[in-house]
C-alpha cells in the first residue's frame, strides 16, 4: 500500500513526490525492484519477496519519485522492536540534494512512532552516509567500525528489557529472526566466532550474511532446515543460532556453529541436538582462543582440538589485537549428551 507524504522541494529546485510503500504491494513491486537492479541478485529476490507476500516482519520502503518513477529510497525492515536500515540509495543524478538525509529522517520517526526499541545498520566506516546516521543518533557498535545501531532509550536497558530470562522456544529459520537476531550478533558478548558457515566472525550487523540461507530454504526447501533458532517468545529476541553447512574446501566435511546469549546457555545442548546432520566423513568446529566456555563445551560433546591457527582473527574493528582460532574435530557418530552447556 502506498501512502503519500506531500511534495518536497530538492536543493536545487525542484519539486517531487514523497511518500512510502508498506509492502507487499503488487503495484510498486517491479519499479522497486528495478531501482535496485544494480545489487546482487539476492538483494533483488529479497525486495521481490518482500513486495509479493507478508513475509512475517513490517517492511516499510521510503521514496521520492516522479511521476511514480522511483530515484531515491529508505528500506526500513522491523519486527516486535527491533528493525534494520538498508538499501539507502540515490540515483547519481540526483545525489547532492538532501534526499538520503530526508528519508533515513523520515524512516527513523516511523521506527520511533511504532515502538521501535533499537535499529541497525551497515555503512561505510567515516563515510558521507556514516555521517548522516551519525548526526541522527546512530553510533557504531565499537570504535571504528562501520556497523551502527540506534537505541530508543539505550543499549543497556535495550539488552535488560530484549534479554531478560525467560522460556525459550527452539525454531526453523525465519525472516523475522533475520532481524531479531541482529542484538545477539552485535552484542558484546564473549565468542568471536559466531557462525564460521555464513562467515559471521565478531561482533557485526547480520545484514548480508542471513539472507542467502533463507532465500536457499524457500527457494530449494531442503527436508531438514540447517539452521535453528532459539527463541525467548516473550520478547520475540532471538537468543541462540545453530547451523551446519558443508567446508568449502574439505569434501563430505560438515561445519557445526552454535552461538548462544550467555544468558541462554542452558540451552545450548537442546540447540545443538535440534540440527539434523547429513552423513559427512567428519565434524568441525571453531572458537577463539578466549572462548573458553564454547571450547569445554565442544569437548563435551565429543570434539577434539586438532590444530591451532595462530593470530587468526581481530580482537575488534579497531585491530587493536589478533587472536588465535582453535579447530575441534569429531567423527560423526553421535552428538554426545551433556547435563550441563558451555
Amino acid at each position: 500500500m502506498y501512502q503519500s507524504l506531500g511534495k518536497i522541494t530538492l536543493r536545487g529546485g525542484e519539486p517531487v513526490d514523497f511518500g512510502v510503500v508498506r509492502a507487499p504491494d503488487d503495484d510498486w513491486r517491479e519499479r522497486i525492484v528495478n531501482l535496485f537492479v544494480h545489487k546482487g541478485v539476492i538483494w533483488q529476490w529479497q525486495n521481490a519477496e518482500a513486495l509479493s507476500a507478508d513475509v512475517g516482519i513490517r517492511v516499510s520502503y521510503f521514496l521520492l519519485h516522479r511521476d511514480g518513477q522511483p530515484f531515491a529510497n529508505v528500506m526500513l525492515m522491523h519486527y516486535a522492536g527491533v528493525g534494520m536500515l538498508q538499501h539507502v540509495w540515490t540515483a547519481p543524478a540526483d545525489r547532492g540534494q538532501g534526499a538520503s538525509s530526508l528519508l533515513v529522517k523520515t524512516a527513523l520517526e516511523d521506527f520511533r512512532s511504532s515502538a521501535g526499541q533499537a535499529l541497525f545498520l551497515e555503512t561505510g566506516y567515516g563515510s558521507s552516509a556514516y555521517h548522516i546516521y551519525e548526526r541522527l543518533g546512530f553510533r557504531s557498535i565499537e570504535p571504528g567500525s562501520r556497523h551502527m545501531e540506534y537505541y530508543a532509550t539505550s543499549k543497556r536497558e535495550f539488552d535488560q528489557a530484549y534479554f531478560a530470562p525467560g522460556h525459550t522456544e527452539i525454531e526453523a529459520l525465519a525472516w523475522r529472526h533475520w532481524i531479531s537476531s541482529q542484538g545477539l550478533f552485535t552484542g558484546d558478548f564473549p565468542g568471536l566466532m559466531r557462525c564460521a558457515g555464513l562467515q559471521m566472525i565478531g561482533r557485526a550487523v547480520n545484514d548480508e550474511y542471513m539472507m542467502p540461507l533463507i532465500s536457499e530454504d524457500l527457494l530449494n526447501p531442503p527436508a531438514e532446515k540447517r539452521a535453528r533458532v532459539l527463541t525467548q517468545p516473550e520478547t520475540s529476541a532471538a537468543v541462540g543460532f545453530a547451523l551446519w553447512s558443508w567446508h568449502p574446501f574439505w569434501p563430505a566435511s560438515c561445519v557445526i556453529d552454535l552461538f548462544c546469549h550467555p544468558a541462554f546457555q542452558d540451552r545450548a545442548d537442546d540447540l545443538l541436538d535440534a540440527l539434523t546432520l547429513p552423513p559427512a566423513d567428519r565434524l568441525i568446529a571453531y572458537a577463539d582462543a578466549r572462548d573458553f566456555d564454547k571450547a569445554d563445551f565442544l569437548r563435551r560433546h565429543g570434539f577434539r582440538q586438532t590444530t591451532t591457527l595462530p593470530n587468526r582473527i581481530a580482537l575488534n574493528a579497531a585491530k587493536s589485537a589478533f587472536l588465535d582460532v582453535l579447530v575441534f574435530e569429531k567423527q560423526p557418530t553421535s552428538l554426545a549428551h551433556s547435563s550441563a552447556a558451555g
